[in-house]
Formats: structure tokens, sequence, C-alpha cells
């Protein structure tokens, strides 16, 4: 490499500085100057100091071609021409292992791609071009068997009669003409029709093909007018392509809409699942294993719908073992839907005698029977679910559930426990030990955002043991009724939970905390008369 510095000549002063101070002056040539050295190897400079001695010889950096500035050291060497590159040899073995490409373009190659021929004299002459194209357009609709394709055509110059080219509209791949398709001849003369298409092979997914074909922009304005005419807002029109796009397998996941749902969408999503009420049972008696929809109200105050699988609501009843005492469960949740909506839970509970590690015990499992989606919880959704559960009861199992039902364990929601009273009037509320002792209660915030207006409903939910702490006069009692409620739980008869919660009420009583009992037999403790104890417990 050759480097150049380009500088003016330096004053008589100045090169006396440099080799005063030792430099060489080789750095600092004109680039007029001559450069001996640059065709060479590296130079050697003597220079003497002020005193006339002379200086050890030093290095002198050739210097470098390049740029503009080059131009006045002359032409470069000339460089010999490059031997042309041999072209590339395939590499077959290669090429089979790897497959082309199949984006871009597709290479023209000498095979046919219309493989399937036929030919066939029509009995009857054709009485003109759109009865041939109608017959030819359903013979092409039936090419793959059990399907009924759509078909476009294409008219090309044919002196003896008709030629047309036939390709299929039902998926995206023939949509393009790179699936599908053939050319279907026909002579006026010899009545024979010629048939070259490409094998059925070549068709794509059905199921990822649109379930319409888009508008046109003639089309669209002309529905526009009309719609506006009706008076139908364009958000109508979008609320309902967002919600109720068909989706097929392989196809992306469209956005939520941004739109609410008014009663029409509601009514287009019972029309697409089906009522339950429709429902019947094969030849083996089996219900069908699909979603249905079981009831709904539209009013806005309370919107609901009710959804149930029969396959499921069949299964679980039949496999109750008392269908005459049912223990039912329900729920209802915000965290599982968006915009506020709930989703309520109604299905029962049932026991088994089971072995954990070393010891046998009893346990309890939920089975859903029955859900729906509601803009609110409150009475009227809740008495909307159970009435559907009802009507599916009575309907595939004539179980009137509404006597069969003993229990109905759930929270402490005051509209349920109302849907409860007047849907399953012999069913007792039940909720379990972590709801009564106030285990689950919310949290100060949140309790002030939601305080219950009945008295009963809020001694619910601040739970047994709040309730205590709050009315008893002497605090140190609240030991005793915490050991007590704990101990009610293992007890095994209906006398023994009797006599030692009577041991309680007659202990506290003894200390004047009347008014602390007077809150447990009124919220947490249910009074029996003796004649059904006697009946019901057989004390």
């Amino acid at each position: 490499t050759e480097v150049e510095f380009h500088h003016h000549p330096l004053t008589a002063e100045f090169q006396a500085t440099l080799q005063r101070l030792g430099v060489s002056l080789a750095f600092w040539q004109p680039a007029s100057a001559t450069r001996e050295s640059a065709q060479g190897s590296l130079a050697t400079t003597t220079s003497s100091d002020s005193e006339g001695r002379a200086c050890p010889a030093r290095v002198a950096i050739p210097s470098m071609r390049g740029g503009k500035r080059a131009a006045a050291a002359g032409p470069a060497k000339a460089q010999p021409k490059k031997k042309p590159r041999q072209a590339q040899q395939p590499d077959r073995e290669a090429d089979a292992e790897c497959p082309a490409k199949t984006g871009g373009r597709p290479r023209k190659t000498d095979e046919n791609p219309y493989s399937v021929t036929s030919s066939n004299q029509s009995e009857t002459p054709y009485e003109g071009v759109e009865s041939f194209l109608k017959a030819q357009k359903e013979w092409a609709c039936k090419t793959v068997p059990g399907k009924t394709l759509n078909a476009r055509h294409q008219w090309y110059d044919y002196s003896a009669g008709y030629k047309v080219l036939l390709w299929c509209n039902s998926c995206k791949v023939c949509k393009k003409k790179q699936g599908w398709k053939g050319y279907v001849t026909y002579n006026v003369q010899t009545q024979q029709v010629d048939r070259q298409v490409t094998p059925i092979a070549m068709h794509g997914d059905f199921a990822a093909m649109k379930a319409w074909t888009p508008l046109t922009s003639t089309t669209e304005a002309a529905l526009r007018e009309r719609l506006k005419a009706e008076l139908i807002p364009d958000t109508f029109l979008q609320t309902w392509v967002q919600n109720h796009r068909p989706q097929h397998e392989g196809q992306r996941s469209r956005s939520k809409s941004k739109f609410g749902w008014n009663h029409s969408d509601w009514q287009q999503l019972r029309r697409d699942l089906g009522d339950a009420d429709d429902v019947s049972a094969d030849a083996d008696g089996a219900l069908p294993d699909v979603l249905k929809v079981a009831a709904a109200d539209y009013r806005p105050e309370a919107t609901v719908m009710v959804f149930v699988n029969p396959a499921l609501f069949s299964e679980v009843i039949s496999r109750l073992a008392n269908k005459d005492y049912i223990k039912l469960f329900g729920d209802g949740t915000y965290r599982l839907m968006d915009d506020g909506w709930s989703l309520l839970t109604l299905g029962v509970l049932t026991k088994h005698y089971s072995r954990d590690g070393t010891s046998y015990a009893f346990r309890t499992t939920f089975t859903p029977l029955i859900f729906a989606v509601a803009n609110t919880e409150r009475q009227e959704t809740y008495e909307c679910l159970f009435q559907a559960a009802l009507r599916c009861a009575k309907e595939w199992w004539d179980i009137d559930l509404s006597t069969a039902a003993r229990q109905y364990h759930a929270d402490l929601h005051p509209g349920e426990d109302l849907a409860r009273e007047s849907i399953f009037p012999n069913a007792l509320r039940v909720a379990d030990v972590a709801r009564v002792i106030g285990s689950c209660k919310r949290g100060a915030r949140r309790k002030a955002a939601h305080q219950p207006k009945d008295e009963k409903m809020a001694a619910w939910r601040g739970g047994l043991f709040s309730v205590a702490k709050k009315h008893l006069c002497n605090k140190k009692l609240l030991p005793l009724i915490q050991n007590v409620v704990h101990l009610l739980r293992s007890l095994p008869t209906a006398l023994l939970f009797h006599s030692v919660a009577a041991l309680l009420f007659s202990a506290l009583l003894a200390q004047e905390q009347k008014k602390v009992v007077d809150r447990l037999q009124r919220f947490y403790f249910n009074t029996v008369p003796a004649q059904d104890a006697r009946r019901l417990y057989g004390l």
C-alpha cells in the first residue's frame, strides 16, 4: 500500500526547526516532488542538526496513492483481467432434497398441466351459448365428491363451435386460477365435447374460503342508499359485521367489536346456535353434544342468555345416585368476562368416599349443568337461569327440579338468594365454612362501595365471628364462640349438634350476652320444631 501526504513546500525557518528537533523532512514532501521510493521499498533519509552533525538514517514512509489528488503521481498499474467464472453446475442431489420455493412466478415447464382429458358425444345439440355454459358449469360444480363448488368462466374464440375456460371459485388457490381449471370445447357439426382439466388434487382448502365475495363499489353504494332510506345507521352495519362474521378453521381471528350488542345481535346468536327446545334424541337415545340456547331475556336492565349442552346435562343427571335429593351449587363471577359482563353457573355437588394417602375421607365434587351470560347479577337474571334448568330437567329426564333440589350452595349474593326462594322453595341455603366464619369478607375500601342494605345480607357478608365480636360486651368470650363453631363442623349427628349449640347459647345467656345470642340465632342457626326434628332426624 502506498501512502501519499500532500503539503505545500515548507519555509526555510520551518525546515530549520524540524532539523533541530530531529524530524525527517520526508514527511513533508510537496505533492509535486518526485517520489522515487514509491515504486520500491522503504527509503532512508539523513539529516544534520543545527551544529552540522549528521543524524542517523530514518525510514521514510512511501506515498499513498488514491483519490483525485493522486492523479499527479502517474497512472495506476494495469491489473490483469480476471478470468470469467465457470458456470456453476447444479447440485442435483441438493435439489432433490430441498424442494424449490413456491413463492413468485412459477417456473415454465414443458409438462402439460391439463393431464385429465375426456371426450364424449352430446346426445342432443345445445340450443346456444347459454345452454352449453349451463351444462358445463353443472358438470364442473360436481367434480369433487360430496361438495358443490362455485365455478367461473371465460370465453375463447373457436371457429368450429364454443370454447370456454372454467375454474373453481370455492377456495383461495383456485380463485387465482392456480388450482383446478380446464378448457371445454364443443364442435357444433360433430356435437363432440372435449375436456382438458387439471387433477382435482389441485384444489385448495375449502374451509379457509370466506363465506361471501366482497361487494363491488357500485353494489355497496346502492346498498348504502337503500339502508339510508330505511333509517339503518352505518354503526349498525359495522357492529353486525364484527359480531357475526363466521370464523373458519385456519382463518386469523378478528379483533373484538368496539360496538355494543343490541337486540338483533342476540337474536342472531340464538339463530346460529339453535334452541334447546328443538333438540331431539337420536336412535340410541343420546342427545347432541353441542351448545344450545336454553333461555334469553333482552331487557336492558337484566339482559341474560342461558346456554346448555344437552349431552352434558343429561349425563350429569343420569349419574346422580339420589335424584330425589339434589344438592345444587350456583355462582356468578365477572372476572372471566369483559366489559362488566358476568358468567352465571349452576351445577350439582356430589360426595364420594375415597382414599387420600393413608386415610379415607368424604370429598365433594362440583359438576356444571348450565350457565348464562348476563349484564348484571340480580334476581331476574338468576331466575331466568333457574327456570331454564327446570325446563331441561323436566323435558329430558322428567324430574321436577323445584322439589328435588333440597340444598342450594352459593355465595352471599342477595339477588341469587331471592331467586332461590322463588324457584327452589324446598332447598336450604348452604354456604361454605370460609364464608360463614368471614374468611372471604371484602376489604374495607370494597366494603364501603358495596355495602348491603339488608341487615341479614350485611351479617352474611361480615361473617359469624365478625358479628359476634361486634355485639359482645365481653370480648374475652370470642375464643369460646370460635372453638365451638369449629367443633360443630365435625359432629356426626343432629342431636350432638343441637346439644353443643344449646350449651353455647345457655353459657352466653348466663354471661348476659343476649344480644349476641339473638344475632347468631337469627342469621346463622335455624330452629326446627320438635315434631319436624323427630320426623326428619329421628330424635
